[in-house]
């Protein structure tokens, strides 16, 4: 019921392997939508994390009245692929918000100095994957 390490760091590190994560949502008129994301990092055992630069963008708008998305992280020369399933939610609080801007890659923070962008966490659901670790299943109860 909670993200293994090793899957751990293999989010963690997806922008600097050249492997960002790819995020899939659905826009206002429930069309699907393909986005990749390099400052998806884990924020906790359950929870990832993600700077949304354009807080009041298509992305934000839509994420706040349907939360479901799924993510991707796909490595074929290191043999890894993660689906993710969970639901996202913005985070207001100065503490949420300078902590997700701080866990992001340095190249995604200076697209955004200001810290205009919006604190987005995705309550994870369902993992699923295989690596060369070996497979991957985690799934939260509720």
């Amino acid at each position: 019921d909670r993200i293994p390490d090793f899957a751990k760091a293999l989010i963690n590190s997806a922008l600097a392997n050249n492997t960002p994560m790819i995020v899939a949502y659905t826009d206002e008129n429930g069309a699907p939508n393909l986005s990749m994301r390099g400052s998806t990092q884990v924020y906790s055992d359950t929870q990832l994390s993600m700077w949304v630069r354009h807080a009041n963008g298509g992305m934000a708008n839509t994420l706040k009245k349907n939360p479901n998305m799924t993510l991707m992280y796909r490595d074929p020369p290191g043999r890894a692929t993660l689906t993710i399933q969970g639901k996202a939610h913005f985070e207001t609080s100065d503490d949420v918000r300078n902590r997700v801007f701080e866990l992001m890659p340095e190249v995604e923070q200076a697209h955004d100095w200001g810290r205009n962008g919006a604190a987005l966490l995705i309550d994870v659901e369902r993992l699923s994957g295989n690596t060369p670790r070996g497979g991957v299943r985690m799934e939260r109860k509720s």
